[in-house]
């Protein structure tokens, strides 16, 4: 078997072109932060909003997870005290990592 014929056996294969450029790119997009912690003003003004939620209704909450913020948008399912959780749609929520409450 000849050198180049030998060297192509081991040439890199890429099944997924543009993927790992996609997972840096992303990966930069999704900058690490340290979680805001709410002046009480902030912290009563958020736990009169969530007194007012009512099941079905349209909602934006901004929440704290794994070093970064997200937003999610959908209809209030509910909240479970014992567990601490909101529940928008199927997702739950810690209540400890809501930051803001928007509803339509």
């Amino acid at each position: 078997m000849g050198i180049y014929k030998r060297a192509t056996q081991f040439t890199p294969f890429a099944a997924l072109r543009g993927y790992y450029e996609e997972i840096q790119l992303r990966e930069k997009r999704l900058e690490r932060v340290e979680k805001i912690e709410l002046m009480e003003d902030a912290a009563e003004l958020l736990n009169r909003d969530l007194a007012a939620l009512v099941r079905g209704q349209p909602v934006e909450i901004i929440y704290f997870s794994d070093g970064t913020y997200l937003s999610i948008r959908g209809l209030f399912a509910g909240i479970d005290p014992l567990r601490r959780k909101l529940k928008v749609v199927k997702t739950e929520i810690d209540l400890d990592a809501v930051i803001q409450i928007r509803s339509d």
